[in-house]
């Protein structure tokens, strides 16, 4: 599996419901996918606070939840 994006998926709530959230990780920053579909890159900042520096606007607590998840898995 040589070249193989490092991702995981866990379930986050969004928009009311249970959605599939799959983080795949790039050099700095993490695309985003709901059900399969992108929606955003996250990355943090020079304050340590993740943002999101593309895609469809994701309200903040929901940016800050997939920056957890990404910290507990790869930080």
């Amino acid at each position: 599996m040589e070249n193989e994006i490092p991702s995981f998926s866990f379930n986050i709530p969004f928009q009311g419901r249970d959605t599939d959230c799959e983080v795949k990780m790039h050099d700095g920053s993490y695309d985003v996918f709901f059900n399969g579909d992108f929606v955003a890159t996250v990355a943090t900042n020079d304050s340590d606070i993740w943002v999101q520096i593309s895609g469809e606007k994701l309200p903040a607590d929901i940016t800050e939840t997939i920056g957890d998840k990404i910290e507990s898995r790869y930080l």
